[in-house]
C-alpha cells in the first residue's frame, strides 16, 4: 500500500534517518506545527512488528510517498524456530503477563503459548506470590511492585514492556529490578531473543546484547556533505551496501554496471565510488580506468575508488591496482571493514564528534573482531559434513539488526535472494549451453556475491567453484551443476522461511546440460563483434554452439515421484488449489506509447491462498512444471483468461510454458477452448520465451503455426536476455517482441541501454513485428520509449497487476474520458 503527498518533500541527505527516533527532516515545520520526531518510527516499529516492510521515496518540491507490505495472512502458528525451552518436572515451563492492554496480552500470550510456555494473567497489586521459576513480563510502571512479590530469587526472569523511544526504562536494568526491557508495540525478533536468553539459562543476556549491539552503532564513524557512488549489477547487494552505508550517515547513489558509473562519476562530482568488480556491459575495473582516463582529460578532482570484490587469492585478487583503484574491501564484508575502508578513504569528511570516537585504543576495537574472525571456523561445517546452508554467524548478526530496528532491511534482503538468485542459477545453466567460459564465470560470480550477503556458504562454495573453473577455461562437470542446483534449492527454502515462516518446497538436483564442444578459431565470416566494455580487437574465450539443448522434457502426466516432503505438500496444496478455485488471474494493462489508451493486457496468476500466507508464482510454477501440473495449471490460467477478458476491447497475452508447447495437440486444445468460451481469436496472444524458439522442436513449431493459422498472434517475452539470434528471430512466426524490463529501467541514464532499445525498435519495425516495453515506472520513460518508436507500454507509471473487476472500471473511465474529450 502506497501513500502519497505534493508537500515539500524530504531531502536526500535525510532520508537515511527519517524513520529513526526523535528524527526530523524540516525543522521548520516542526516549528509551526509541532512533533515528537517518533511518529515514522512508531509506524516503522508497527510495521516490522507485524513482518512487513515501510520505505519512502521523496523528491525535493514534489513530494513524498510512503508505502508499505504486510503479510496480513501469514498465522502465529506458522512461526518457526522458536527457542526450545525444556519442561520442569514433566510440566510446562511458566510465564505470568502482568500488563495493560488487551491486545499486548493477547499477541504476547501467543507467542509464549507457541514456545511451549503455560501462560498465566496477573495482576500488579495482587497478594499471590509468582514462582520464582516463572518468566514475568510487566509494565515498566508496575515493575518494581513485582519485582517485591517475587522477592530476591535468582531464578526470576523479570522482562519490562516499555513504550518504544523510552529511554527510561533502561534505568530499570541497571538497578536491577528488571532483567531486560521490550518496546512496545512489541515485535517478534524481540520476544524470540527474550525467550533465547532464558533458554540459554542466562536471561541477563539478552540485555548485554543490545548493549553491546547499541555501544557498537554508537561507536561508528559518522560523515557529513559525502557524495558516495556504489556499482553493483545485484539488487541484494546494493540493498545490503545501501542498509550498511545508512549506518554512517551515507546516502549512494546506486547504478548496477560499470558503464553506468563511468557516465555518473562524469557528472556527479562524488567524493567516494564503491565499485563491484564482475558487472555485465562493463566490469568495475575497465570502468576505474575510464574514470582515471577522464579525469586526466578533463581536469576533474580525483575520486576515490574502492573495489568490491570476493576474489580474496590468486591475480583477480589484485586486479584493483591495474586498474587505478585506492583499495578494496573484501566481500562478505562486515560493518567493522566497511568503517576501516571509510575512515580511510573519507578522513576529511568525518564529523568532530566521531573522529574523536574512532581514536579509542587499537586494542578496545580489535578484540571483538578477533572473536568474530573465529566464529566461522567453529560453524564451518554441518553434521554431515558440508557447508551450513545458511552460516550460523551471518544469521546471528542478521538477528541483531532486526532486533535492534531493522527487522524491514533484513526481511528484504531474505526476499530479494529469493527472487533474484533463481535468476542468476538460470543464466549460469544457458551460460553452460551457450558454450561461453567469460558468460558462465560473470553468472557464477553474481551468485557467489549475493550468497554471501545471507550467509549461504553451500551456495558461495559451488558458484566459486565453478567461477574458478571457467576463468581457467574448465566447464563445470554436470555433478557440480546439479550440487549447486541442490544447494540452492536447500537455501532458498530456509530463505522463504525466514521471510514468511512457510518453508519454499526442495527440489531434487537438476541434471545439468553438457556444455557445447569448444570451437579453438572462429571463421572469418563470424567475426565476434566488439563488446561493450571491451576493448576492440579482443574476444572473449568463447565456445559457439549449432543449436541449443532443450531444457525440459515435456511431461503431460502429473507425478509426484522423488519429491522430498516439503515440494510433496506443496505439490498437493497446487492440485487442491486447483480444485478449489483457490488460484486468481490478475491483469496488468497495457497501453499506446501516449500513455492514454489501454489496448492490452497480460495475464499474470496469483495465489492468494485464504487464510495463509500467499506464495509467489517463482515458487509454484518451477514445482508444477515439474510434477507435470503446469499443464491442468495452465488449462485454468487460458480458460480463465478467456472467459473473462472476452468482454474487453483488448489484445489478451498470456504465458505459455515451453512445455506446454513441446505436447502435441496444445494449439488445437487453445482454439478448443477459445471456441468454448466465445472468445475472438485475434485478440489473443501467447508469449513465448527464448527458449522456445531454441528448442526448435517439431511440435513446437506446429503448434506456433497452426495458432498463427487461426488468427492467434504469438509474442517473445524478455527479448534480448537470452541469446536469441536475428536469423532465429526472421525466421520464427512471432508477431510481437516485448523489451526486457532490465534495458527499460536505465533508457533515460545509459547510453547503452538507451542504444539497445533503440536497436531493438528498429530490427522488430523492419520485420514487421509489433514492439512492447515492460517495466515502464517513470514519464522519462514513457517519452523516450514513444520517441523510439515503441508501439505499446507496461508498468507501474501506468497500473500495477490488477483483477478483472478494476479493469473493467479502467475501461469505463476510459470511455467517459473518451466521450468527454469528443
Amino acid at each position: 500500500m502506497s501513500v502519497r503527498d505534493t508537500g515539500i518533500g524530504i531531502a536526500a541527505d535525510k532520508l537515511g534517518t527519517i524513520f529513526e527516533a526523535f528524527s526530523q527532516a524540516e525543522q521548520s515545520t516542526v516549528r509551526r506545527f509541532g512533533g515528537t520526531g517518533l511518529g515514522l518510527a512508531i509506524c516503522r516499529r508497527l510495521v516490522a512488528a507485524m513482518g512487513g516492510s515501510l520505505e519512502v521515496e521523496s523528491t525535493v518540491g514534489e513530494g513524498s510517498t510512503f508505502h508499505f507490505t504486510l503479510p496480513l495472512h501469514t498465522p502465529p502458528e506458522a512461526a518457526t524456530h522458536w527457542p526450545a525451552l525444556p519442561a520442569r518436572a514433566g510440566a510446562k515451563p511458566r510465564a505470568a503477563l502482568v500488563v495493560e492492554g488487551e491486545a499486548t496480552r493477547f499477541t504476547l500470550g501467543l507467542y509464549l503459548a507457541r514456545a511451549g510456555f503455560s501462560v498465566v494473567i496477573a495482576e500488579a497489586a495482587g497478594d499471590a506470590p509468582i514462582p520464582a521459576d516463572t518468566l514475568v513480563v510487566v509494565d515498566a510502571a508496575v515493575a518494581e511492585v513485582v519485582r517485591k512479590r517475587l522477592g530476591d530469587s535468582a531464578k526470576a526472569a523479570l522482562f519490562a514492556l516499555a513504550p518504544f523511544g523510552d529511554s527510561s526504562a533502561d534505568a530499570l536494568v541497571g538497578a536491577g529490578t528488571v532483567t531486560g526491557v521490550i518496546a512496545r508495540p512489541t515485535a517478534r525478533v524481540e520476544v524470540e531473543a527474550m525467550l533465547a536468553a532464558v533458554a540459554s539459562g542466562d536471561p541477563a543476556a539478552f540485555s548485554r546484547d543490545r548493549n553491546h549491539a547499541r555501544s557498537e552503532d554508537e561507536a561508528l564513524p559518522r560523515f557529513a556533505e559525502v557524495k558516495v557512488l556504489a556499482a553493483d549489477d545485484s539488487p541484494v547487494n546494493l540493498e545490503v551496501l545501501k542498509e550498511a552505508l545508512s549506518q554512517f550517515g551515507l546516502v549512494a547513489d546506486m547504478v548496477e554496471n560499470g558503464q553506468e558509473a563511468v557516465e555518473a562519476a562524469a557528472h556527479g562530482d562524488y567524493d567516494l565510488i564503491l565499485m563491484d568488480g564482475s558487472m555485465p556491459v562493463m566490469d568495475g575495473f575497465d570502468a576505474a580506468r575510464r574514470i582515471r582516463a577522464d579525469e586526466a582529460e578533463t581536469g576533474r578532482k580525483r575520486t576515490a575508488i574502492v573495489a568490491l570484490t570476493a576474489h580474496v587469492v590468486g591475480e583477480a585478487a589484485n586486479a584493483w591496482r591495474g586498474a587505478g583503484m585506492d583499495g578494496f574491501l573484501a566481500k562478505p564484508f562486515t560493518i567493522r571493514d566497511l568503517a576501516a575502508c571509510l575512515q580511510t578513504h573519507l578522513a576529511d569528511f568525518m564529523t568532530e564528534a566521531t573522529a574523536d570516537a574512532s581514536s579509542r585504543s587499537e586494542a578496545e576495537a580489535e578484540a571483538p573482531a578477533a572473536e568474530a574472525a573465529q566464529a566461522p571456523a567453529a560453524a564451518a561445517a554441518s553434521d554431515d559434513g558440508e557447508l551450513p546452508v545458511l552460516d550460523p554467524v551471518t544469521l546471528a548478526e542478521l538477528d541483531r539488526m532486526a532486533a535492534s530496528g531493522r527487522a524491514d532491511f533484513v526481511s528484504r534482503v531474505f526476499t530479494l535472494y529469493v527472487e533474484h538468485a533463481p535468476k542468476a542459477r538460470h543464466e549460469l545453466q544457458l551460460a553452460v549451453e551457450a558454450g561461453d567460459a567469460e558468460r558462465v564465470s560473470r553468472a557464477a560470480h553474481a551468485l557467489k556475491s549475493m550468497s554471501y550477503n545471507i550467509g549461504a556458504k553451500r551456495v558461495a562454495a559451488g558458484a566459486s567453484g565453478i567461477e574458478g573453473a571457467a576463468r581457467e577455461g574448465r566447464f563445470p562437470s554436470p555433478d557440480e551443476i546439479a550440487a549447486l542446483g541442490h544447494a540452492l534449492s536447500l537455501t532458498l527454502g530456509a530463505a522463504q522461511a525466514r521471510v514468511t515462516g512457510v518453508p519454499m518446497p526442495v527440489a531434487a538436483p537438476v541434471p545439468a546440460p553438457a556444455p557445447a564442444p569448444v570451437q579453438t578459431s572462429a571463421p572469418a565470416a563470424a567475426a565476434e563483434p566488439p563488446q561493450p566494455g571491451r576493448p576492440a580487437g579482443t574476444r572473449a574465450r568463447q565456445l559457439t554452439v549449432a543449436k541449443a539443448p532443450p531444457l525440459l522434457t515435456a511431461r503431460p502426466d502429473v507425478s509426484f515421484e522423488g519429491l522430498d516432503e516439503g515440494a510433496l505438500t506443496l505439490a498437493r496444496a497446487i492440485a487442491a488449489g486447483l480444485a478449489a478455485n483457490e488460484f486468481k488471474m490478475y491483469y496488468q494493462p497495457q497501453y499506446d506509447r501516449t500513455g492514454q489508451t489501454m489496448i492490452g493486457v497480460e495475464a499474470l496468476i496469483r495465489w492468494p491462498r485464504p487464510g495463509m500466507a500467499p506464495i509467489s508464482p517463482a515458487v509454484f510454477i518451477p514445482l508444477a512444471e515439474r510434477t507435470g501440473l503446469i499443464h491442468p495449471l495452465s488449462d485454468w490460467i487460458f480458460k480463465t483468461t478467456m472467459h473473462e477478458g472476452k468482454r474487453w476491447p483488448l489484445k489478451l497475452a498470456v504465458n505459455a510454458s515451453t512445455l506446454q508447447l513441446a505436447v502435441p495437440g496444445f494449439a488445437d486444445r487453445t482454439l478448443a477452448m477459445l471456441a468454448e468460451a466465445e472468445c475472438d481469436p485475434r485478440k489473443f496472444e501467447v508469449e513465448i520465451t527464448e527458449t522456445a524458439i531454441l528448442r526448435h522442436d517439431e511440435n513446437t513449431l506446429k503448434a506456433i503455426h497452426d495458432l498463427r493459422a487461426a488468427g492467434v498472434r504469438i509474442g517473445l517475452d524478455d527479448f534480448g536476455t537470452g541469446y536469441s539470434s536475428l536469423a532465429y528471430l526472421r525466421n520464427f512466426p512471432v508477431d510481437e517482441i516485448k523489451i526486457d524490463r532490465s534495458f527499460v529501467a536505465s533508457v533515460d541514464s545509459a547510453v547503452d541501454a538507451a542504444t539497445i532499445v533503440h536497436a531493438i525498435v528498429s530490427i522488430g519495425r523492419a520485420l514487421g513485428m509489433k514492439v512492447v516495453a515492460e517495466g515502464v515506472e517513470t514519464e522519462e520513460h514513457r517519452r523516450f520509449l514513444a520517441a523510439a518508436g515503441v508501439h505499446s507500454l507496461q508498468g507501474f507509471l501506468f497500473s500495477t497487476a490488477v483483477p478483472a473487476h478494476e479493469i473493467d472500471a479502467m475501461l469505463l473511465a476510459q470511455q467517459r474520458r473518451s466521450a468527454t474529450a469528443g
